[in-house]
């Protein structure tokens, strides 16, 4: 097939684009290259073929940046166990392609805040990981993703689950 080795080349390049922001982070400081990671990752691939982040455990600190949003081939997002604070900025909503977007472990406070806006993804994401984030609440946007994959485990603070999301039985990534 004409499509499957251009897929190909984008995870590869997803790759390289991690292998060389680990490499940077080696040469920098440890608060400068926690700063700048996801950052790097936008500014240093052409933003079209960017598939896949994975960057757990990284020791990320701050707020994720606006210009995610710029990501709109994204399929998978996996920023657990980092130190996130603040709102998912609303530009998340341009990943129309996002599948997964895993945020567990941001514990930092304030916590890690999911917006509104997370509700334009429905046509897309099937795995929300928000296990152990200090959350208070989960928005009502959530009840309008078609989620076959949740997890809100560990947020001893948070209030009820939407309504929609609790009788949906959608299955936890942990149990």
């Amino acid at each position: 097939e004409r499509g499957a080795p251009r897929d190909l080349g984008r995870e590869r390049a997803a790759q390289l684009v991690v292998a060389e922001v680990e490499h940077a982070q080696a040469r920098e400081p440890a608060d400068a290259r926690r700063d700048r990671a996801l950052e790097a990752v936008a500014r240093q691939l052409d933003r079209g073929d960017v598939v896949a982040i994975a960057l757990p455990g990284h020791g990320l600190r701050g707020p994720v940046p606006p210009s995610v949003g710029a990501l709109v081939n994204l399929r998978a997002l996996d920023l657990a166990d980092n130190e996130l604070r603040g709102a998912l900025p609303a530009e998340i909503a341009r990943c129309t392609a996002l599948e997964s977007l895993v945020l567990s472990g941001n514990s930092s406070h304030p916590p890690l805040a999911l917006p509104a806006a997370i509700a334009e993804l429905r046509a897309s994401l099937r795995t929300l990981d928000v296990a152990a984030m200090s959350l208070v609440e989960i928005p009502r946007a959530v009840t309008r993703l078609r989620l076959a994959r949740f997890d809100a485990d560990g947020n001893d603070a948070l209030r009820t689950p939407p309504p929609r999301v609790a009788r949906r039985g959608v299955p936890a990534i942990r149990e």
